[in-house]
Parts: structure tokens; sequence; C-alpha cells
């Protein structure tokens, strides 16, 4: 079992290596998405209490999937908006390889808070390479993952990190994983929406909590699959052909299917069209889901005691093709049904429509999500389990020089 950041007794000086997700959305001007800062609201309480303790605080995070150095994808907007959500300034290092920023950190005092460059500048990150983790560990004395959103991948900041520094879980990460298996339990009344585009994470969700749900809700990518496995025909659209083999294996009565949808020839096309499914031509796109459908699943959200809701039901990057989506959110509003929610385009659209209320819980992971309610062991945490070194013990530098080599 994991160590939580309650459970060290003496915080004071230490140097902590804070694990994050400010992976935020940039617009197509490449500035950061105002209505994708949750993920800075939801560690503020770890961030916040770390500058309580007295500690030296510095953040390892990430922003997109650069290759190699891109300066479209610098955290220096990041660090800027994060700092003004503390109210305290924060530098920005160039750098995150240990040879480069361990001045700056063994000049830290109590109190101080460093952000690092992008650490998926570094090919290490992703090939969760442990001569760089153990480099960096030499640098700190505590490591604290924070960052629920990215810990189904196995790379060096939130994996390999851990073999060389006592580590402990931040206030999010336990809020996330706390949630999340409350929401996996088996309960009367509990239904299952996905949409999206993402078929095979979202099928061995499905079949993970078929047995605890009373009914499962599809749109997108998804329903497009059991569609076409149901041979019912689809025109042009998006569907995993990869994936029927696996969905016909776990289709059943639960599963239920849009009955109309809204049409277009093409996806920006001016010209759409409200369809019953079964009218589907075959140079037709099915990009949302159609007022019927709506209605059809609002019946099942009223009856409804717990709903677990993951994926958009339409090509939700059009406005055009958003009404399905807004309108089951609305509908959840209405009923006031438990929801448990998560995913990058969902959380920005619940943000963007301030209907941050509606949800018992918003999850930060999208991916990490899926997997967890999946029943799969997600690396980060897995390493975090296993990690059985002390903060005051320790295996870091604790402010001694360290060589770098």
């Amino acid at each position: 079992m994991y160590k939580s950041i309650k459970d060290i007794k003496n915080l004071k000086d230490k140097k902590v290596l804070l694990k994050l997700d400010l992976n935020l959305s940039l617009d197509k001007n490449g500035r950061i998405d105002q209505d994708s800062t949750l993920r800075i609201e939801s560690v503020l309480k770890t961030i916040k209490f770390l500058l309580s303790k007295k500690t030296k605080i510095v953040i390892i995070s990430y922003l997109g999937r650069p290759n190699g150095f891109d300066k479209k994808y610098k955290m220096d907007a990041v660090s800027k908006i994060l700092s003004k959500y503390i109210g305290k300034k924060i530098k920005k290092l160039d750098s995150a390889l240990p040879q480069d920023i361990e001045k700056d950190i063994l000049k830290m005092k109590s109190g101080d808070i460093i952000m690092l460059e992008n650490i998926r500048f570094y090919s290490e990150e992703e090939k969760n390479d442990k001569l760089f983790a153990k480099k960096l560990a030499k640098l700190f004395n505590i490591y604290v993952n924070d960052s629920f959103s990215n810990a189904h991948r196995a790379h060096m900041s939130c994996s390999a990190i851990m073999q060389y520094l006592p580590s402990y879980a931040g206030f999010r990460l336990e809020e996330e994983i706390k949630n999340l298996s409350l929401a996996m339990k088996k309960e009367a009344g509990k239904i299952l929406i996905l949409g999206g585009a993402k078929v095979d994470t979202k099928l061995m969700l499905i079949k993970k909590l078929n047995n605890s749900c009373d009914y499962i809700l599809l749109g997108g990518v998804l329903a497009n699959t059991f569609l076409a496995l149901r041979q019912i025909n689809i025109g042009k659209s998006i569907y995993d052909n990869k994936f029927l083999k696996l969905a016909k294996k776990i289709d059943s009565k639960k599963i239920i299917l849009p009955i109309d949808a809204i049409t277009a020839k093409k996806i920006y096309s001016t010209k759409i069209e409200i369809k019953d499914i079964k009218n589907i031509s075959d140079d037709d796109m099915i990009l949302d889901i159609g007022p019927k459908s709506v209605e059809l699943f609002a019946k099942y959200i009223k009856k409804s005691k717990m709903i677990l809701w993951n994926g958009p039901m339409g090509y939700f990057e059009n406005k055009k093709f958003q009404k399905g989506t807004m309108d089951l959110v609305y509908c959840m509003k209405k009923y006031k049904s438990i929801v448990y929610t998560g995913g990058g385009e969902t959380v920005t659209m619940i943000k963007k429509l301030k209907l941050e209320k509606v949800f018992k819980f918003i999850s930060t992971g999208g991916g990490a999500m899926l997997e967890f309610l999946s029943g799969l062991e997600l690396p980060a945490i897995k390493a975090l389990n296993k990690n059985k070194m002390s903060a005051k013990g320790g295996s870091a530098s604790g402010g001694k020089k360290s060589k770098l080599h």
C-alpha cells in the first residue's frame, strides 16, 4: 500500500521532487486554453501543503507530445499560470537534465518553487530510463506523485524515479484512487455512458463493468462499432474494425445504442440532417446522437442512482455536433444524478459550460481513468505501492553536492 504525503513527519527544508500533470490544452495560436485549467486547480492543495511545511519544491511535468525540443511546448506559460494560482513566483528553468539544474536546486531556500523544462523533451522520459532517474534522484530528499492522469504510463518521472527516492502520494492522487475505487463497486441503478474515439480501452472497461452496471449507453466511434456489429448501415462513419470480435464477445441487451443521429456527408459540411439510425445512407457520416437518442438515454439517466461517464457522444470538435453531449449533461443536472466522469475533452467541455457542480467527481485522467476502472494495475501506482524507503532515511543527498557524470 502506498504512503501518503500526510505520513511524512518532518518536511522542513526537504527538497521535494513533485510530479504534476500540467498538460494543459493549447488553442490554435499555441496559448493555454483557460477552460483546461482544472488540472492546475486539482493540485493546489498539495502545493500549498508543501509550502506550509517550508519545503523546497521542484515541479516536474510535461506539455503535449513533442518529438524532442519544441519551443511550442516549453513550460513557460504553464509556470506563469500556476504562479498566479498560488500567488507565488515560480522560477522556470530551461532544462530538466540533472547536470544543468543542480546549481539552481542547491541555491534553493525554504518556500522556493522551481519548475523544470518539459520532461518529454528528453527521450529518457518515455524510455523509463533508470540512469537518468538515479542521477535526478540524487538532488532530492523526497518524491511526491500528484499526477494521476499519466499514472498508466511507465515513464521515468512517474515510475523509475521511485526506485531511488522515498515516494508518497499527493492529495489529488489519493482522491482519484479513493473515488474511482468507489465508482467500481457494484451498485443497483448504476449505468455506464461511453463515447469518444478510443475503442480498445473502452471495450475492456465494458467487459470489466458489465456485471456491475445495469445498462451501458454508447455514442461516438464506440457506438458505430456496435452498430456495424449488429449489421446496421453506418455509411462512411468511423468505426474500429479491429475490435469487432471483442465487441461481439461482450455485446448484450445491456448495451443501449443510439436510435437516431445527426449526419452529414462530410465532417465540416454546412448541411446536416437528423436521421433514424436504420435510414443511414451509404454516403452519410454519423457525427452525433439525435434528439430521439437523447430522449431514450434520458429515461435511463432518470432511473439511475450512479453514472460513470467518459467521452462525448459525437464529433465534439465541431460545434454542430456538440448538442447530443450537452443535452445529456443537462439531463444529468435535471435528475440530480450522482456522476463520476473524466477525460480531457469531457473535462474541458464541463468547465466551458460551467457545470462542474453537476458531478460527484471529475477525474483528471482519461486513459488512466479507463485503465483503472478496467481493473488494470497502473505502473505509477504499482511503483508507489512497492516503494518502502522512508523520508527520514532516504537515499537522497540531503542537500550535499552530488557528483553527476
